[in-house]
């Protein structure tokens, strides 16, 4: 019933080279019950009905009971009294995807594997215990990471859905084929796009409907929309916490526990432990307390370059003073850039209004391109080289990496206009051109620009679109650039509400 349904592919670079090691591990596969299919280069590893019921009761995965309709437990001996205990849609696809893996990672070498492996390499092969098979041939390079088959049948119905989903996405179908982790994501933009409504009405409002004499920067109503944004902040996150435990309990992850997952490119030097008495793979604290410092210094210079990006673009905006507030010169001054922002130059306020804006749509694109195609890949190549054992490690240091150089390349412009040379009109001018052209940016490269080249792709013929449904195979869903870009709009709208109130309805707008 489900042995078709869901694979796993190991893929072998060299095959040729460690033709033995297939043949072995296929072999093993068998032995412990899988269904395997092997060619030249790969294993598509299944399994049959019996391995997925007997995992689903490991798990304690909750199904409903035939009687009652009440979740519990399910367990083999009664999996008559579940509701579609023998319908293919018993599991959903993320389940089986989840239950298959967990099914792989048990499979264990046993000495007569790793001997026949070091036969084969000629050289010793040490492993922990907590390592699969798998997880040993990715750690010493002769195999890739096991890559999910997708159904592309299912697959291509459920992004059908999420593109005509205008406004809700089907959080509970993204959940049943990807897994909870990216189906919380589209929950949370569901529930944030949701809350971005009142603010967004308000903020409108405020912006659009005054009377003729009042402007945005005398409106006496700003003060009260700050409250309001601060009433609005405290209670979006109150009620989200409400939300995911609502999301937890409906998944059944309430009291789930992350597996500690290891890295297959940790490398160190094998001791005793000292807890387990087993051999482990050991790398000093030390010494990466002393690449936490490198990352530490390389990361500084990167934001001074931010820095240096945001004075040159100040400075040829014209919103840099000659002096600062103490009445002595301003150290951020450039004259030879300031020059051009002077009444009848070419970036000139009160001038060509298009060429005005030339300057900060330049720092819109340097920020894209310091965060998204430079930084970005610095801070993986520094969180690589920091050589971190588990998957939660290396998440935690890059995450902070990358939020922090984020946040301040985004926000430093606008806290310098807001607290050093504390001028409102220019922090609400910088801003609002600052913040549009970034949603003008998202929405081109994350809808315009990928429905044009989805529209050239189906003009391919048949069999470049097959080359490209092998490759798809192994695709996997990346959403921490798009987390990290809803934080930093989070940031906009909560952090400078009173600067420009308008752009909780620009992010409503940007985000459906």
């Amino acid at each position: 019933m489900w042995e078709n349904s869901t694979a796993f592919v190991a893929h072998f670079p060299d095959a040729e080279q460690y033709s033995n090691v297939l043949r072995d591990l296929a072999s093993r596969l068998r032995d412990a019950k899988f269904a395997v299919q092997t060619n030249e280069t790969s294993l598509l590893i299944t399994a049959p009905d019996v391995l997925y019921y007997e995992e689903a009761e490991r798990q304690q995965l909750m199904k409903p009971l035939k009687s009652s309709g009440i979740l519990d437990e399910f367990t083999v001996n009664d999996k008559e009294s579940f509701v579609d205990w023998n319908e293919e849609n018993f599991f959903v696809p993320a389940e089986l995807a989840h239950m298959l893996h967990e099914l792989l990672d048990n499979v264990t070498p046993d000495n007569t594997f790793i001997k026949e492996l070091e036969k084969s390499l000629s050289r010793k092969v040490k492993h922990e215990e907590h390592e699969s098979v798998f997880q040993v041939l990715t750690r010493i390079e002769i195999m890739e990471e096991l890559q999910l088959k997708h159904d592309k049948a299912k697959q291509t119905k459920l992004w059908n859905k999420i593109v005509w989903s205008i406004y809700k996405m089907p959080v509970q179908s993204i959940r049943d084929y990807y897994g909870e982790s990216v189906a919380f994501y589209f929950g949370w933009m569901n529930f944030y796009t949701f809350w971005l409504i009142p603010a967004a009405v308000v903020g409108a409002t405020l912006s659009f409907v005054r009377p003729a004499d009042v402007t945005i920067d005398n409106a006496p109503y700003i003060p009260f929309f700050a409250l309001f944004m601060v009433l609005w902040g405290f209670l979006f996150i109150k009620i989200w916490k409400r939300k995911t435990a609502e999301f937890a309990f409906q998944w059944d992850t309430h009291d789930r526990v992350r597996k500690e997952t290891y890295r297959p490119s940790f490398y160190g030097k094998w001791r005793k432990s000292e807890i387990t008495d087993e051999m482990e793979l050991h790398y000093p604290t030390s010494i990466r307390r002393m690449k936490y410092l490198v990352s530490f210094l390389v990361t500084l210079v990167m934001l001074c370059i931010a820095f240096v990006v945001m004075i040159c673009s100040l400075n040829l905006q014209g919103y840099v003073s000659c002096h600062n507030r103490l009445g002595g010169s301003n150290p951020f001054h450039v004259e030879a850039l300031h020059k051009f922002s002077e009444p009848g130059a070419i970036f000139d306020p009160n001038g060509n209004a298009i060429l005005a804006l030339v300057p900060v749509v330049i720092h819109a694109v340097v920020i894209m391109i310091l965060n998204q195609m430079i930084y970005s890949r610095i801070a993986k190549a520094l969180t690589d080289w920091e050589n971190h054992k588990t998957d939660a490690e290396y998440e935690n240091s890059l995450i902070l990496k990358r939020f922090l150089f984020e946040a301040f390349d985004c926000y430093i412009s606008l806290f310098y206009l807001a607290f050093y040379e504390l001028d409102i009109m220019r922090l609400r001018s910088e801003l609002m051109a600052l913040y549009t052209s970034d949603c003008i940016r998202r929405v081109l490269t994350e809808t315009i620009i990928p429905l044009v080249v989805q529209k050239l792709r189906k003009r391919k013929n048949k069999a470049s679109e097959e080359a490209e449904a092998v490759d798809s195979d192994k695709e996997e869903i990346e959403l921490f650039d798009d987390y990290l870009e809803m934080v930093i709009q989070y940031g906009y709208i909560t952090l400078f509400a009173s600067a420009f109130p308008f752009a909780a309805a620009l992010s409503f707008v940007s985000n459906v």
